[in-house]
């Protein structure tokens, strides 16, 4: 079982701003993800979760930031963490800083989904509405976020699956994500 104690403090969570009520579900949501994605790199870490635009380190800690209008943004600004602290982002070899990493918005939109579909009911606008309309819109990042889906089945145990045997089967080439989510690979940036 992943260590809670990696999890941020909730005195460092959207302090002051926002009504407590809000901010005690919206740290319960936090919670979900990191966990979850803990088990799939445990060295993800979050160092605080304000109002406002993102922003990473060069450590691979992230600065989230949450519109407390869209609750399901929670997982979308925390799966980013998963990329940007994997085998695939630049921070770990040259080579991704095109290709691999641009899968980076998928990710977290496919985490996003996954997250929203165990954890939020009813389904937030996002889910029921853009996420709808652009699933089949080649180019868009929820059309990527939507080829990570049907391989890992739609569930959070085939992300799991299919997230640690992406990593172990790395071959270290810059087109690498492309070649496993796509037949012949996927151009269309």
């Amino acid at each position: 079982m992943v260590n809670e104690e990696k999890l941020l403090p909730k005195d460092k969570f959207l302090s002051g701003e926002v009504p407590s009520c809000l901010i005690d579900e919206l740290y319960e949501l936090y919670k979900k993800v990191h966990l979850f994605l803990l088990q799939l790199n445990n060295k993800i870490k979050v160092v605080s979760v304000e109002r406002g635009g993102p922003d990473w380190d060069n450590s691979g800690a992230v600065k989230i930031t949450i519109d407390t209008d869209d609750k399901g943004v929670v997982f979308h600004e925390v799966g980013h963490a998963l990329l940007a602290n994997s085998v695939f982002h630049r921070n770990h070899n040259p080579i991704n800083a095109k290709r691999n990493e641009a899968w980076g918005e998928a990710v977290a939109e496919a985490i996003r989904w996954l997250m929203e579909n165990e954890y939020i009911k009813p389904q937030s606008k996002w889910s029921k509405e853009d996420f709808e309309r652009q699933k089949e819109q080649k180019g868009t990042n929820i059309y990527k976020a939507n080829i990570i889906l049907s391989k890992c089945g739609y569930t959070l145990e085939g992300f799991k699956k299919m997230w640690l045997e992406l990593v172990s089967e790395f071959d270290n080439t810059a087109d690498y994500l492309d070649r496993q989510f796509s037949q012949g690979g996927f151009t269309e940036f």
